[in-house]
């Protein structure tokens, strides 16, 4: 969690990304609730600065708080913060299309997005298949003679 608060995370989601899904989480839970996430343990009454120090607060049981998981809806926000993650991995970022894998986004960046240029005759395409085309024409097919 810390990693994502920080802006460290690897895939490229940020602390935005996070109170994104944070607020999400809450109006899902309680839809009159306050978007602004409430830190402070409900057992003990200390407020900490970001979610993932009350998690580490909680996990290590530096309070009497138990079943705090349950309390807190935490597996139902890790849920959440995997759906987001998941849909915002699927995403186009040029046209903000929602695709149903990984693969297929890939396939739409490539096929869309690129431009492919024959090394031949140094030509643009936008379109993977009108290169393709392209590349099988003017490829010259000698014929091999078998002895």
């Amino acid at each position: 969690m810390s990693h994502l608060e920080e802006n460290r995370c690897q895939s490229g989601f940020d602390s935005v990304f996070l109170a994104k899904a944070l607020s999400k989480f809450c109006h899902k839970n309680d839809p009159a609730c306050d978007p602004v996430l409430n830190l402070t343990c409900p057992w003990c009454d200390v407020e900490f600065e970001t979610l993932s120090l009350l998690l580490r607060h909680m996990k290590l049981r530096l309070c009497a708080l138990r079943n705090w998981q349950e309390a807190m809806g935490l597996v139902h926000l890790l849920y959440i913060l995997k759906q987001e993650i998941d849909v915002a991995n699927r995403t186009c970022n040029m046209c903000k299309t929602l695709f149903g894998s990984e693969a297929a986004l890939f396939d739409h960046l490539r096929y869309r997005n690129e431009d492919t240029v024959c090394r031949t005759c140094n030509r643009c395409f936008r379109d993977s298949e009108k290169w393709h085309q392209h590349v099988i024409s003017r490829t010259p097919i000698k014929a091999q003679k078998l002895l």
